[in-house]
C-alpha cells in the first residue's frame, strides 16, 4: 500500500449516527481509524424510503454533500433545494440542515465530506431543538408543491488573475 493512497470498500457494518431516529444508513470511508488521516471524514449515506424532513442537526465544520443518486430537498434555515443526482451542496460550519427523500420507492444515496478532522465525534454533530425545526420547515409543504428541479445553472469562472471574493456560482433551486 502507498504512503498517500488507501483503499476502503463501503460494506461493512453501518454506523449508528445518533439523532436520525433510523432513517438513515451510513458508512464511513474516510476517518482516522480506516485512513491514518486527522484532516478529513467522509462519509456514504443512503435513505432508503421518503422520510420526515428532519431530523436538522448542524456541524461545527464545513460539510459537502455529493448525491450520487435520487433525488431528495436539501431543507436549510429556511432555504430549500431540490437537488438529484451529481449535484453538490456546500453547507457552512453552524448551519442547520438536513435531507428529506421525496421518493417512497427511489434511494437517496450521498456522500458528505467534512474538512479538518479526523472522526465523526469531532465534525461536533447537533440536533435541532423541535421547535426552530418545525419553524425552519414551515414553508416545506409549499416548496414541494411548486419547486421540480431546475437544470444546473450555467455559471462563469473568472479569468485568470480575477481572484475575487465573489460568488460565481448561480443557485439552482
Amino acid at each position: 500500500m502507498g504512503r498517500h493512497l488507501r483503499i476502503h470498500r463501503t460494506g461493512g457494518e453501518p454506523a449508528d449516527v445518533s439523532g436520525f431516529g433510523g432513517v438513515v444508513t451510513c458508512n464511513f470511508i474516510v476517518n482516522r481509524q480506516l485512513a491514518q488521516t486527522n484532516s478529513m471524514v467522509v462519509d456514504y449515506a443512503w435513505w432508503n424510503q421518503k422520510n420526515d424532513p428532519g431530523v436538522l442537526h448542524r456541524h461545527e465544520v464545513d460539510e459537502v454533500v455529493f448525491i450520487v443518486s435520487g433525488e431528495c430537498i436539501h431543507v436549510g434555515e429556511g432555504d430549500h433545494h431540490r437537488v438529484g443526482a451529481g449535484d453538490f451542496v456546500y453547507v457552512e460550519a453552524g448551519t442547520w440542515h438536513g435531507i428529506y427523500n421525496v421518493s417512497t420507492s427511489v434511494p437517496v444515496e450521498i456522500v458528505a465530506f467534512f474538512g479538518g478532522v479526523g472522526s465523526y465525534e469531532e465534525v461536533g454533530h447537533e440536533v435541532c431543538p423541535p421547535d426552530l425545526e418545525a419553524a425552519y420547515l414551515a414553508n416545506l409543504p409549499d416548496f414541494l408543491e411548486g419547486n421540480p428541479r431546475q437544470p444546473a445553472a450555467e455559471h462563469t469562472v473568472p479569468a485568470s488573475g480575477d481572484n475575487t471574493d465573489q460568488d460565481h456560482a448561480t443557485s439552482t433551486n
